[in-house]
């Protein structure tokens, strides 16, 4: 045996705990790769669409304001921020059957989504903020900003995310996650991804 790869062999074995680690392993130890994915909910500067099959009670956007409120006809202000939609739904028709309506029928959706947003820049090829989706994962993130691009370090990319009042940073190779050494994960919303640029 070569001279160096003795000594090298030795070192090991004598010091097990500088032996490399694994690096896939050490990554999926991040709890970037063990949360789970949140619903989507009612934030500051959403707009909702509020569509009534009653005549008298109005149809229209409403703008959710810096405190989570809307301003509804009959209502008044209302809290509905850190509600999903149908939480929502529920609480306005509730609260009409309070006052003078028997049977209220509406229906809550989204205009625009902007308080939970996930944003992808870099070498892919659509950079952009998306609106955050319930159970979307990296590699279809992704896919949404329609690919890497050719000139996209695939071992370079940082996901930066906020947790449980941390923040992470964690470096990530996306042949790792397609050829199964990583797991694909699921993003959250304030998530942001870096795509580096290959050096060769």
């Amino acid at each position: 045996m070569h001279l160096i790869s003795r000594i090298c062999l030795i070192f090991i074995v004598v010091f097990p705990s500088c032996r490399p680690e694994n690096k896939s392993k050490k990554i999926q130890s991040s709890p970037i790769f063990k949360a789970k994915p949140v619903p989507l909910v009612v934030g500051a500067g959403d707009l909702l669409q509020i569509d009534s099959f009653n005549d008298k009670l109005p149809s229209g956007t409403f703008f959710v304001s810096e405190t989570g409120h809307i301003n509804y006809p009959f209502l008044g202000k209302i809290k509905v921020g850190d509600k999903k939609l149908e939480d929502v739904n529920k609480f306005i028709i509730d609260k009409l059957k309070d006052g003078f309506f028997r049977n209220p029928m509406i229906t809550v959706t989204f205009k625009a989504n902007t308080s939970q947003k996930i944003t992808i820049y870099g070498n892919v090829k659509n950079p952009q903020i998306m609106p955050y989706q319930p159970e979307i994962t990296f590699l279809q993130a992704i896919t949404m900003a329609g690919g890497l691009s050719k000139q996209a370090a695939r071992d370079a990319i940082t996901i930066m995310r906020k947790y449980k009042g941390k923040n992470f940073r964690v470096r990530i190779s996306i042949d790792d996650i397609i050829e199964g050494r990583t797991s694909d994960f699921y993003l959250l919303p304030g998530d942001i991804i870096i795509v580096g640029e290959s050096l060769l």
